[in-house]
């Protein structure tokens, strides 16, 4: 475009724009020479539309809800991938339907027929190429040192004004958006979790846009629970318990009267309430839910599935872990021992779960001086683990601990002895986990009174040692750069 043709399609809009103008936040306001710049920002949104460039529109509506920076293209990249598979829990009401319908139909149709299987490509061409457009435009910028897009306020502001939809169909798209890319299962692994937490401006934004809009308009659109699951996850990746807290609870009543008390994704609702209540240290409203939903469960499953439900093993490994928590030995045993018994039959003996309680049932009955209980359970434990799985130095380390309770010496060095030569293979002698197992090893002696420590200026301890076994503790990496003195009990 000329600088004439230009200056004529400037003058020709700029009544029309400084109408729309007025629509905008009183925050928003520009003076004389901003106005201008506000006239420019609707002719460059024309001319993306003109040159057939609606994508590029439809994703400035979608980044006018979130907040202002911190844009990355893994949410479109998890968004598209996941609502593939998208099934909503909770019913949704015609206003969610039609936003899950838009957003597939956006994403989908971005990919292409030649990529329709292939998410991630799309994201790295065809969005960043959209984004592009945006950003030949000063709609955006990219954020090369956080590897993002960002937005400025008043774009943003501006941009809500062009949207041609009522507020809450806009809002309601891209908190859709954000919801999806998530996921309502909270899957464990470091690069998921770190996404949930880089999620918490943009869910903070839509929440907090929702519940202004909730004031202004009464009953006219809120967070769906299928919504507030997923943000609720990402407020626990967070550590933010309170803000987790209020959506929890707005879940568990949403979903009691959409689906029902007795029903299961309300029950694990109530749990994710508990739990967040066991983070809050709140222990008597967690024990509380938790019996509320055993409860339930034993009505529904017992007759015909017995205690061994999944279910009711679930609560009982929650009641369980409180109990044992709060020194209620002989509660939290019988659980512990139910969980691992229908665990070894549901999960295998060897799965993380199962070997997870029969840890904590170890702990409890060294807890309770059931010795011989315990040794019992952490050799069966070390039978199952193979030498390359990293649990295994942890269990001889706990297995030598019962030992020592019991006053068999040998026995207990002779599995730290094997717990150090498994450190040393996985690791190497010089890894903080090994010199951790060191560190550990001359402790036992100490209390062993086998090994003296070093004398120093400020005691007058024997400067020899004895050594009871033939690991030379001098030649450990930790004992030539720690010699400070540690008396002997």
């Amino acid at each position: 475009m000329s600088i004439s043709d230009y200056r004529k399609s400037f003058l020709k809009k700029r009544q029309a724009t400084l109408e729309k103008y007025k629509t905008l936040p009183e925050s928003s306001r520009f003076d004389d020479y901003d106005k201008t710049v506000y006239t420019t920002w609707n002719m460059c949104y024309e001319l993306l539309g003109e040159r057939g460039k609606q994508q590029a529109q439809e994703l400035l509506w979608l980044i006018a809800f979130l907040h202002h920076d911190g844009i990355t293209k893994a949410i479109f990249q998890r968004a598209a991938k996941n609502i593939q598979f998208h099934v909503p829990v909770s019913p949704e009401t015609e206003l969610q339907k039609y936003a899950s319908a838009y957003l597939y139909k956006y994403l989908t149709q971005a990919v292409g027929p030649e990529d329709s299987e292939d998410e991630e490509n799309w994201v790295e061409n065809s969005f960043v190429e959209i984004m592009g457009d945006l950003a030949a435009y000063s709609l955006i910028e990219y954020d090369e040192k956080n590897t993002a897009y960002a937005i400025h306020v008043l774009v943003q502001d501006w941009a809500r004004t062009v949207i041609p939809h009522e507020p809450n169909i806009s809002l309601e798209r891209t908190t859709a958006l954000l919801a999806i890319s998530i996921g309502i299962k909270e899957d464990p692994d470091p690069d998921s979790h770190h996404f949930r937490v880089g999620l918490g401006s943009h869910v903070k934004r839509v929440l907090s846009d929702s519940y202004e809009l909730l004031e202004k308009r009464r009953r006219d659109w809120e967070v769906n629970p299928n919504h507030a699951v997923c943000f609720a996850n990402v407020f626990r990746s967070m550590k933010l318990w309170r803000e987790e807290e209020n959506l929890r609870i707005k879940i568990v009543e949403a979903r009691k009267k959409l689906l029902g008390l007795a029903h299961p994704t309300t029950l694990q609702s109530a749990d994710d309430l508990a739990q967040n209540y066991v983070n809050q240290g709140w222990y008597d409203r967690a024990e509380s839910l938790y019996n509320g939903v055993l409860g339930v469960r034993r009505v529904l499953y017992r007759e015909t599935h017995g205690e061994e439900h999944e279910d009711i093993l679930t609560s009982k490994r929650s009641l369980a872990t409180i109990y044992q928590y709060q020194g209620r030995l002989d509660e939290a045993i019988p659980f512990w021992e139910d969980v691992v018994q229908g665990y070894r039959v549901s999960k295998g003996g060897n799965s993380p779960e199962t070997l997870a309680c029969m840890d904590s049932l170890a702990d409890a009955y060294c807890l309770s001086t059931q010795l011989d209980k315990a040794e019992d359970l952490r050799k069966y434990m070390l039978n199952l683990l193979p030498d390359s799985n990293h649990d295994k130095p942890t269990c001889m380390k706990e297995l030598a601990k019962v030992l020592e309770l019991k006053g068999e010496w040998d026995a207990a060095e002779q599995h730290l002895v094997r717990h150090l030569e498994a450190l040393n293979m996985l690791w190497g002698n010089r890894h903080t986990n090994a010199v951790t197992g060191q560190q550990h090893f001359y402790e036992f002696r100490l209390r062993r009174k086998s090994v003296p420590p070093d004398s120093c200026d400020s005691c007058t301890c024997t400067s020899s040692y004895k050594h009871s076994h033939p690991v030379a503790l001098t030649h450990i990496p930790w004992f030539s750069s720690n010699r400070s003195c540690i008396p002997l009990p």
